[in-house]
């Protein structure tokens, strides 16, 4: 059975992933490349099904190496979990009133909160995962937490990088951190003027 063919605008508009974003996964190897022949350049069906999987992965912060690693490991798992398994959400329906649902807490509060650590502990220190367990594990937490990063240029080459909440929380800290390491970046490179001053 033949499969389907894209074009990058096709791509793009499927997968809202801009087309020079989609030429640089190409030559990293994330998605295949397209294939010319007969005109229009264009991508087999895995390469839509590989950019929804990165989309996926990048909710979840993995970086590109990670994705890189997990493609290679076992993209048919990938697949199977992000792509072949994707259905709607039943519908649920109460199972408990609020007040039920308090009881049940302040009474099993000691037994819920070690489990909270217990999960915790496993999800930051996960020392024999390998990539795919790690994602597919992520991947079952259904509420993904959409954040903004700041990014914050403090020399040719440096940058940091810190998530909104906690720059507007630490702002004066992190502007006067960023600008006492400009200082000294700037001693290092004999007087140079600084650069990129935090506004």
């Amino acid at each position: 059975m033949e499969q389907n063919r894209y074009t990058i605008s096709d791509l793009q508009k499927q997968t809202n992933t801009s087309k020079r974003t989609i030429h640089f996964y190409s030559q990293r190897g994330l998605i295949p490349r397209p294939d010319s022949r007969g005109g229009a350049a264009t991508y087999p069906e895995e390469a839509l099904h590989r950019l929804k999987i990165i989309k996926e992965l990048q909710k979840r912060r993995f970086t590109l190496d990670e994705i890189y690693e997990a493609f290679k490991k076992d993209y048919q798992k990938l697949k199977e979990r992000f792509i072949d398994n994707i259905k709607e959400e039943p519908k649920t329906e109460q199972v408990a009133t609020k007040e039920q649902l308090s009881s049940h807490l302040l009474s099993n509060a000691p037994n819920i909160l070690r489990s909270a650590i217990v999960s915790e502990q496993q999800m930051f220190y996960p020392h024999e995962d390998s990539i795919i367990d790690r994602i597919l594990e992520e991947a079952d937490r259904k509420e993904i937490k959409e954040e903004i990063i700041r990014k914050i240029k403090v020399a040719e080459g440096i940058e940091l990088h810190i998530d909104e909440d906690t720059f507007k929380k630490y702002k004066n800290y992190i502007k006067r951190g960023v600008s006492q390491l400009q200082d000294i970046l700037s001693e290092k490179r004999r007087g140079r003027p600084r650069k990129d001053k935090l506004q």
